[in-house]
């Protein structure tokens, strides 16, 4: 997830999803897995000068562990896994994912936080593909939840596209849907109970 996309309406089906599922499921744990890649930074032109965004500024809504002030008590612990994502190294972060989740014992729910979601061919670093997922859904104990944020693509079957795809990347044999009623219509997120 790139830190220019956070907080967006989007947000609000992905966490609202996440907060439902751990309460629905007595889920004592949600990690985000982001993927997080830095932006680049923002100036501001002026009638006199270009200076940069303030740090503080830039620290309050571009800080990823801001989320965790969500599920305070009581509820499900919040972790964020904000290493930076590198397309180059992706094997070695979801191997250092894979061993987060081992050293965790609590029931959780897993979101792979990608920009655009899963994507089989032509990948670049807005992308999760199936190793990924396999790798994250073998660290996990039965009972754990394995969700993942998917844009739409152009296709109108993207939705049952989109559930096939991660159903088969992680070898789950029941896929859930979550989106929002009404708008924004443009995102889902799969989850599968292991």
């Amino acid at each position: 997830m790139q830190d220019i996309w956070y907080g967006d309406n989007r947000d609000l089906v992905k966490w609202g999803t996440l907060v439902h599922l751990a309460t629905r499921e007595h889920l004592g744990l949600i990690v985000q897995v982001a993927l997080f890649r830095k932006g680049k930074p923002i100036t501001l032109k002026t009638g006199l000068e270009t200076v940069p965004v303030p740090a503080n500024v830039w620290s309050h809504f571009r800080k990823l562990g801001n989320i965790q002030s969500l599920c305070e008590s009581p509820g499900p612990e919040m972790l964020v896994f904000a290493d930076e994502f590198d397309h180059n190294t992706r094997r070695s972060y979801f191997q250092r994912v894979a061993e987060v989740l081992r050293q965790r014992n609590e029931a959780k729910a897993v979101l792979l936080d990608p920009d655009t979601g899963l994507k089989l061919t032509k990948y670049n670093a807005k992308h999760v593909i199936p190793p990924d997922i396999l790798e994250t859904w073998e660290a996990l104990r039965k009972g754990d939840w394995l969700l993942l944020y998917q844009h739409r693509w152009f296709s109108t079957r993207w939705r049952v596209i989109a559930r096939q795809r991660f159903k088969t990347a992680c070898g789950a044999l029941k896929v859930e849907t979550f989106r929002a009623t009404k708008q924004p219509s443009d995102v889902i997120l799969l989850g599968a109970r292991k």
